[in-house]
């Protein structure tokens, strides 16, 4: 038989075990409770971000709103090269689409070559030559374009058309050469002279003399070579649903290679000098200067080269496409 002291040992032992037991359920419920908590905290909405203005302009890479934020964007962004990582819920633009482009405006063009300094004309009255026209100088080459960056895009729902150009930006086209310089005209003959002669007859001591050459006109100069486009980024949207009536467009294509200068215009050749005068007992000679050819006309500067399109990555819910170049969707 158990005694009264040992019935009072198992009774408090039964009541620390129930007590422990008690202690246990409360921490298992309060650890459920804290994980539904954080479950719902997870999919909690915090305030809208809303971008009034038309257009924005990177000039850094840049994050925009969050996964649990609903964001209307601008009609426009320029990247301007910079990578760009949008994040929504809800995802609107504040006009009727959401415009990205990397590039407004191609790169620098190469500066125009200066045209060459005409020759000097020939002395009259000796025959003088006239000087060659000087060379044009080429034109400059025009600056590469700089490259695109990455544009990521990943939203539970998109409720705005988007339009993507994330091409690398066109290269500037190459500058004019320079025009080749006049050349200078020959100088006039010296004059005549005539003689006392035999017997006090008068005759031509000297006749004429013959007019300077022409100076030979000046080369152009050649023109600049066109920039390389930018390499194109890539883009990757991911949406889980789009609202009824939603496109989208993404363009990965190269930009435009810059165009190669066209060539200076070779110089004029100067005029021959013409026969001197003839004076008393003599008569012209027929000895007019020779003349010159006119200057060569520059080489065209060599075109850009393009880049080979980027890939594009498109996920809506549990399809997706992937394609280089261009996607439609739908």
């Amino acid at each position: 038989m158990i005694d009264l002291q040992s019935g009072r040992v198992i009774s408090k032992l039964l009541i620390f075990v129930i007590i422990l037991s008690v202690a246990a359920l409360g921490v298992y419920i309060g650890a459920s409770n804290y994980e539904s908590v954080n479950k719902i905290k997870t999919i909690f909405i915090s305030e809208p971000i809303i971008y009034k203005e038309k257009e924005l302009v990177l000039k850094t890479d840049k994050t925009i709103g969050e996964l649990g934020t609903n964001l209307t964007l601008p009609q426009t962004i320029v990247t301007n090269g910079f990578n760009l990582n949008i994040k929504a819920n809800k995802l609107m633009s504040s006009g009727s689409q959401i415009k990205i482009i990397s590039f407004l405006s191609d790169a620098k063009a190469g500066i125009s070559g200066s045209t060459g300094k005409n020759g000097a004309n020939g002395r009259n009255g000796d025959g003088g030559n006239g000087q060659q026209g000087s060379k044009g100088s080429s034109g400059l080459s025009g600056q590469n374009g700089k490259d695109a960056g990455s544009i990521l895009i990943h939203a539970e729902k998109l409720h705005a058309n988007i339009s993507i150009i994330n091409k690398g930006q066109s290269g500037g086209n190459g500058g004019t050469g320079g025009n080749g310089g006049f050349g200078g005209d020959g100088g006039l003959g010296r004059s005549s002279k005539s003689g006392a002669g035999i017997l006090g007859i008068g005759d031509c001591k000297s006749g004429p003399g013959r007019g300077g050459t022409a100076g030979s006109g000046g080369n152009g100069g050649n023109g600049g070579n066109g920039g390389d486009s930018g390499k194109s980024g890539i883009v990757k949207i991911s949406v889980n649903s789009i609202k009824e009536g939603v496109r989208i467009f993404a363009d990965t294509n190269s930009g435009l290679s810059g165009v190669g200068g066209q060539g200076g215009r070779g110089g004029k050749a100067g005029s021959p000098g013409a026969e001197g005068r003839s004076i008393g007992f003599c008569r012209p000679a027929g000895r007019r200067g020779a003349a010159a050819p006119n200057g060569y006309n520059g080489e065209k500067g060599i075109d850009g080269s393009i880049v080979n399109p980027t890939e594009i990555m498109l996920e809506i819910g549990e399809e997706k496409l992937h394609d280089v170049g261009t996607i439609v969707y739908p």
